[in-house]
């Protein structure tokens, strides 16, 4: 689950992993900012184990936009952390959202980021993204 909070002009602050995230309304460009203070802190639905980062979507399953913004971060912490795995967790259901992310993840931009995708054999509501680091 990603806190999220309006201000005055109508953007939306979101709190992801380690850092502030602004979406700005339409036509405006979206800012990240890093916050010391936040580091070590993990929000609801997301958790840090070794290294291994975790999305829960259950929350925002019914946002596209959230959803995508939500992995776009988590891949994006990923890189910026060198984790080995993310474990996303977009739920049992119709299998919508699954292929939902899994679209995402195959877009040639976010593709060129990770190693491989393997999909759970024993719970098909989960997907884990491998990295390489060198």
């Amino acid at each position: 689950m990603v806190t999220n909070r309006f201000d005055i002009t109508g953007a939306l602050i979101c709190l992801v992993g380690v850092a502030l995230v602004m979406y700005a309304p339409r036509g405006s460009a979206a800012w990240v900012i890093p916050h010391p203070g936040l580091v070590g802190i993990t929000p609801p639905g997301r958790t840090m184990t070794a290294m291994r980062l975790k999305l829960d979507l259950h929350n925002i399953y019914d946002r596209g936009g959230d959803v995508d913004r939500a992995l776009r971060a988590i891949i994006n912490e990923a890189v910026a952390t060198k984790a080995p795995l993310v474990e996303i967790i977009p739920g049992k259901g119709s299998g919508a959202l699954k292929k939902h992310v899994l679209r995402f993840l195959d877009q040639k931009e976010i593709k060129a980021q990770y190693h491989r995708v393997e999909k759970d054999a024993k719970n098909f509501g989960r997907v884990f993204v491998h990295f390489r680091w060198k």
